[in-house]
C-alpha cells in the first residue's frame, strides 16, 4: 500500500510489499488511540460550536435549525435535508432590484447580469459611482449578510445546502469571473466565498454540512465523494471540507469524526447497512493493495494500515457469530478456523485472517476463532473434517498431524504451536465417546 500526502500540486508514495508483515509498535498504537480520542472530540465541538448565527425572520423570531441527534445522521431515504433561506421581507425598495417587496438572491442575479455593462438604469448603481462592478455586488451582499442562509442559497431553491456549496465550487474552478457567486464582493470567486457559507452549515447543522451526496443523510457516500476527490490528486473545492484551498487528510478527518458518532454507519464500506466480513474484507484487501485509496484510511493517517483494521474488529468484538464467520456462511465452524491456519503457514500476511489485528496472523487468532466454535459445544471443536459428526476420522486427523513434522495448524487443539500428546488427549476429552469406541 501506499502513504499519500494529497494536494492540488500532486503527491509522493512509497509502495510497501504486501508479503511483508507490519510491525505496528506499542508506542504506535497508543498514539493512534488518542488520536482517535482527538477525532472524536473535534466531532463533538464541530456539532456543537456555532461558526454563524441565522438571524430571525421578518418578524423577529428565530429561524428553525436541524437537530443534532444521531437520528439525523441516518435520516430517510432522499430526503431534503437543508436550511431554510427566506427571504427579507419589507425590503428597502433601493435593494429591492426586481420589485417584488423582497430581499434575496434573486436581486443579486439581476444586478450580476447587468455586471460590467452600459449603465443605463441608475438603480443598478448602489454605490453611485457611476458604473456597475463588484463593489455595487459587495453593497447588495452586506444587506444580505443578515441572513447568512439566504445569502448563499445561490441555487433560490428557498433552501441552504450542498447544492449551492457546489454551484460555489464550481465557479471557483471556472476560468471567468462569476459575479452572483462573488459573496464577499472581493472581484474574485475563491474559497473565501465559501468560508461564510460552511461556516453557516456547520452552525446550523453537521449533516446537512457533510451531506454531500445530497441524499438527506451522512454516511459513507459522502465519505468516498472526499476520498475520490483526494485519491484523483487534483483540487475539489467541493470536497475541501476544511475550505484550505487544498484536499489532505485533515478534510477526510472532518467527516470521518462526525459519523464516529455512530460507528455502524462509520465502518460501513460496503454501504449495505450493516458491518461485518464483507467491510473487513474490502479493508484487508486494501490493506494488501499496492495503491493508496483514502476511502479505508478509518483513521485518516495517510495510509492504509494494521490500526485501520483494528477499528472495524473492536466494532465486530461484541459479534463473536459475525467477527469470526470469515467464510461468511453464517455460522462459525473449523472451516473458518482452516482459513486461519492456511494464512498463518503462508509467507505473506493475510490481515483478513488477522483476527487481533496485531499486525501478524499467529497462534492467538487460532485460540481466537477456536475459542467461538466451542461457544458453539464441545463437539463442534472436534469435528474436524467439519461433515457434521465426530468419530474416529476426526481423531485420526489429529494423529497424523502429530506424527507430521510440518506444524498442522487446524489440529493444534490446545492452541501450543506445535501437535503432539496433548492435542490427542484434548480431543478425547472433548469427544470421550470416540476413545471408548462408541
Amino acid at each position: 500500500m501506499n502513504v499519500l500526502n494529497s494536494s492540488p500540486g500532486g503527491a509522493d508514495s512509497t509502495p510497501a510489499s504486501s508479503d511483508q508483515q507490519p510491525d505496528i509498535s506499542h508506542e504506535r498504537k497508543i498514539i493512534a488511540i488518542f488520536g482517535l480520542f482527538g477525532i472524536l472530540i473535534f466531532g463533538g465541538l464541530l456539532g456543537v460550536v456555532k461558526l454563524a448565527t441565522l438571524s430571525g425572520d421578518a418578524e423577529g423570531a428565530p429561524a428553525p435549525t436541524v437537530s443534532l441527534e444521531n437520528a439525523s445522521i441516518a435520516a430517510a431515504d432522499h430526503a431534503r435535508v437543508a436550511i431554510p433561506a427566506p427571504a427579507i421581507a419589507n425590503a428597502d425598495p433601493r435593494y429591492d432590484l426586481d420589485r417584488n417587496g423582497k430581499l434575496d438572491n434573486a436581486d443579486v442575479a439581476m444586478l450580476a447580469e447587468r455586471f460590467a455593462q452600459p449603465l443605463d438604469d441608475l438603480r443598478f448603481d448602489l454605490t453611485g459611482d457611476g458604473h456597475i462592478d463588484h463593489q455595487d455586488i459587495r453593497f447588495l451582499r452586506a444587506e444580505l449578510a443578515t441572513r447568512p442562509a439566504t445569502l448563499s442559497d445561490l441555487d433560490r431553491d428557498g433552501y441552504f445546502d450542498n447544492r449551492d456549496i457546489a454551484l460555489a465550487a464550481h465557479a471557483i474552478l471556472g476560468s471567468q469571473y462569476a459575479p452572483y457567486m462573488d459573496l464577499d464582493g472581493s472581484g474574485m470567486v475563491d474559497v473565501s466565498d465559501l468560508h461564510t457559507m460552511r461556516a453557516t452549515l456547520s452552525g446550523a447543522s453537521s449533516t446537512v454540512y457533510f451531506d454531500l451526496s445530497l441524499d438527506g443523510r451522512a454516511d459513507n457516500h459522502d465519505v468516498k465523494i472526499v476520498t475520490d476527490a483526494i485519491n484523483s490528486m487534483s483540487y475539489s473545492a467541493y470536497a475541501d471540507m476544511d475550505v484550505s484551498g487544498n484536499l489532505d487528510a485533515l478534510d477526510l478527518s472532518l467527516i470521518r469524526a462526525f459519523l464516529w458518532r455512530n460507528p455502524e454507519i462509520m465502518l460501513d464500506l460496503t454501504l449495505d447497512g450493516r458491518v461485518d466480513n464483507f467491510d473487513v474484507e474490502l479493508l484487508a484487501n486494501a490493506m494488501s493493495s499496492m495503491s493508496y485509496d483514502a476511502y479505508f484510511d478509518i483513521d485518516a493517517s495517510g495510509q492504509v494500515e494494521v490500526l485501520d483494521l483494528m477499528q472495524i474488529r473492536t466494532a465486530l468484538a461484541p459479534k463473536t457469530d459475525i467477527l469470526y464467520d470469515l467464510n461468511k456462511d453464517g455460522v462459525v465452524t473449523n472451516d473458518d478456523l482452516r482459513l486461519v491456519a492456511t494464512a498463518l503457514l503462508s509467507p505473506s500476511y493475510s490481515p483478513y485472517a488477522d483476527l487481533d489485528a496485531s499486525g501478524q496472523v499467529e497462534v492467538r487468532d487460532l485460540t481466537l476463532i477456536r475459542a467461538a466454535i466451542q461457544m458453539r459445544g464441545d463437539t463442534y471443536v472436534a469435528d474436524l473434517d467439519v461433515n457434521g459428526n465426530i468419530n474416529r476420522f476426526d481423531r485420526e486427523i489429529v494423529e497424523r498431524a502429530a506424527k507430521n513434522p510440518s506444524y498442522q495448524p487446524e489440529a493444534d487443539l490446545d492452541g501450543s504451536g506445535r501437535v503432539d500428546k496433548a492435542d490427542l488427549a484434548t480431543f478425547d476429552l472433548l469427544a470421550p465417546q470416540v476413545r471408548a469406541g462408541n
